[in-house]
Formats: structure tokens, sequence, C-alpha cells
């Protein structure tokens, strides 16, 4: 470049882009310096992805962490463990939501049947409520079990459910 340019601005040289004052050479661009090397665990590269592979309950049930599961299983290793054990943890609390609300459809009726009382105006039988609270009580365990591997995977831990059936390793 000549040094007799009066235009500033960033012009090519053979090292990259370089800021030209008018008068002098400047800085190279920023995107055009050596990046330092990548020097983070693995696990500090995926906590975001893991903290966000146990947001089932707030948003999706399991596909937030199928979706992170099928993108990050062969790339990185806390992430994939994270995303599993989130998607273990959503599909067994379906089942069992699944099963627990057949099981109060059921007991209903089989209850019903059983009082001699053909009132119309009565409260539902006991196991209603009994299955009824339950569900609720499971999915208050559901929050509280993501917060908390939430938490370890926000602090780079690896975390495992207790009551999750083993579907994905």
């Amino acid at each position: 470049m000549n040094s007799g340019q009066s235009f500033e601005g960033w012009y090519p040289t053979e090292h990259g882009l370089r800021w030209w004052t008018g008068s002098q050479w400047g800085p190279f661009a920023p995107n055009q310096l050596p990046q330092a090397p990548d020097t983070r665990t693995e696990e500090e590269k995926g906590k975001t992805l893991a903290t966000l592979a146990h947001l089932g309950p707030f948003a999706g049930g399991f596909v937030v962490p199928l979706v992170l599961y099928l993108l990050e299983k062969d790339k990185n290793r806390f992430t994939r463990h994270h995303a599993a054990q989130a998607l273990n943890f959503q599909i067994t609390f379906m089942i069992l939501w699944l099963l627990s609300f057949a099981l109060m459809f059921i007991a209903i009726p089989l209850t019903a049947r059983s009082g001699s009382s053909t009132a119309v105006n009565e409260a539902p039988p006991w196991p209603f409520f009994v299955v009824f609270f339950g569900l609720f009580a499971g999915m208050a365990l559901n929050y509280v079990m993501s917060i908390v591997a939430m938490v370890n995977a926000h602090k780079g831990k690896y975390f495992r459910y207790r009551v999750a059936l083993p579907f994905f390793k």
C-alpha cells in the first residue's frame, strides 16, 4: 500500500486486513489475529447445553433432551450424558404419568360400583383423590429433580436420576 494514501479505513495486506489512519498503519483487524487454542475441558464446553437438556418439565417434555441428545451424542460426552439422563427421566416420568392417569379412570368406576348409593351429587371416590394428588406430587418431584440436575450440569458435575429407566446411554 502506498503510504501517501489519505483515506482512513481497512486495507488488505499480505498478512490480512490492517487499519490505515491516513498517515500510518494501525493494528490488524480483530478477526485476523491468531486465536488462542481452546483449553476448556469437555465439561466446561458442554455446560450450557447440558443445563438446557434438563428443561424438559418446563418446555416440551422429552423433546428438548431428545433433540440435544441427537445433536450432541458424537460431539460432547458431557452433554450427551446429561441429555441421555434427562431423556430417560422424562420418558420414565411420562410412562408413570400415563399409567397413573389410566389407573385413576379404572379405579373410579370400580369404586363407584362397589358403593350402594346412586346419588348424582356425591364426591368422587377416594381412589380418585389418591391418584389425582399422586399425579401432582409426581409433577412436583419432576420439577425439583430437573432443577437439581440443571444445577449440577451448570456446575460441570455428572448427574444421574436415580428413578429413571435406562433407555439411552
